[in-house]
């Protein structure tokens, strides 16, 4: 992996907690918004959307199984401003809802 994309990807993983903005994230980057998904699409096999997804309900894994913090507020604390929208999310990349996900543990 080259470097470029390397710091794209760990810029998304430190973006975590924000709402993500593909704009403010090509322009961090000195590059058009179509050459930042092109180069995501080629390095993940994810779209840029579907990438930042993945790594924002990896982390809510991690907050489930580590913290006590309520499913509504971890939506928030990652950037939802539809706590159902990350529910259905978090559904399909998981298989399980959130609650459940956290009683398995």
């Amino acid at each position: 992996m080259n470097e470029r994309i390397s710091a794209i990807l760990d810029d998304i993983s430190g973006r975590v907690f924000q709402r993500f903005d593909a704009n403010a994230l090509a322009l961090s980057h000195h590059m058009a918004v179509s050459t930042l998904r092109a180069l995501v699409k080629q390095q993940t096999g994810f779209s840029l959307g579907e990438y930042v997804n993945l790594v924002k309900i990896t982390e809510a894994k991690r907050l489930l199984q580590s913290t006590e913090i309520p499913v509504n507020e971890i939506a928030f604390k990652l950037g939802f401003d539809d706590p159902a929208y990350f529910s259905r999310l978090f559904r399909k990349h998981a298989g399980v809802s959130a609650i459940s996900f956290r009683k398995r543990l």
